[in-house]
């Protein structure tokens, strides 16, 4: 398996979450970017070490930001 520079995975990573801003709602970027990101796991683009890192500022995020009934 092949694995990519930390500064191409970081700059992949930059440029997923750039959707971020462009959605309207924020329980609907949080969904998207992390199905995004989940998406590259098996290219070895965003690796499970990479991957937990941004579950823990994206739960944060999910129990700050994200409507309870939503």
């Amino acid at each position: 398996m092949w694995s990519l520079s930390s500064d191409v995975q970081n700059h992949c990573v930059e440029a997923i979450m750039s959707l971020y801003e462009t959605m309207t709602n924020h329980t609907t970027q949080v969904i998207e970017c992390l199905n995004k990101l989940y998406d590259l796991i098996p290219d070895g683009i965003i690796t499970y070490e990479i991957w937990d890192n941004i579950m823990s500022y994206s739960m944060e995020s999910i129990r700050l930001e994200v409507p309870e009934n939503d």
